[in-house]
């Protein structure tokens, strides 16, 4: 069975641009795959290092906020045969949530063997934003240990395409924004149906 997961990095109260455009990526791959999860990191309880001794440097896994849910989003992940990280960004960098969720790795990776099995984890970014996707994707890309066709993994979307204000949340509902989306997943599909064939 394929597993998917994805992971919405928005901190948005409201149902935005990232919790949207993550729906539809599971409407769209639950037609072809039962086994997809999501996460919305804005309903997520993950506590950001802070107020604490730096236990996880001391001990692998150590960790005062240990019973928050960063393990259980990096558990899915690592039993996922694609993962899609859905990212806005922010004058050019990406959001808070994401430095968070790299930051707490520290507390999950017991070995830097189960750290290099998680980069092997085929990962795809849709990064929301207007300005700095250069600089946001130099910041995402050392996520992932595949760097050929490196490209091929992002997926820009720009509310200034449909000359929209992104934080009306609505970009999903442009057909040129969905139809960007399904030309890019539809390549990410064929990656997935590869693996497949060659399990």
């Amino acid at each position: 069975m394929i597993t998917i997961s994805i992971i919405s990095f928005s901190g948005r109260v409201q149902k935005g641009n990232c919790y949207e455009i993550s729906l539809y990526l599971k409407k769209k791959l639950m037609n072809e795959f039962t086994d997809v999860h999501i996460f919305y990191l804005s309903e997520s309880n993950i506590h950001n290092c802070s107020h604490c001794e730096y236990e996880c440097f001391s001990e692998a896994g150590n960790c005062p906020y240990d019973l928050d849910d960063i393990k259980k989003i990096y558990n899915q992940i690592q039993k996922s045969d694609m993962s899609f990280f859905v990212i806005p960004i922010f004058s050019g960098f990406p959001c808070s949530n994401f430095f968070i969720f790299n930051e707490r790795s520290q507390c999950f990776f017991s070995s830097n063997r189960q750290y290099d099995e998680y980069l092997k984890i085929p990962k795809k970014y849709i990064i929301i934003g207007n300005t700095g996707f250069s600089n946001a994707k130099n910041i995402i890309c050392y996520d992932s240990i595949k760097k050929d066709n490196l490209n091929q993994n992002f997926l820009n979307i720009c509310s200034k395409e449909v000359h929209e204000k992104s934080i009306k949340g609505n970009l999903i509902e442009y057909k040129s924004i969905s139809d960007k989306i399904d030309i890019w997943l539809k390549q990410c599909l064929e990656e997935i149906r590869m693996k497949v064939r060659t399990i």
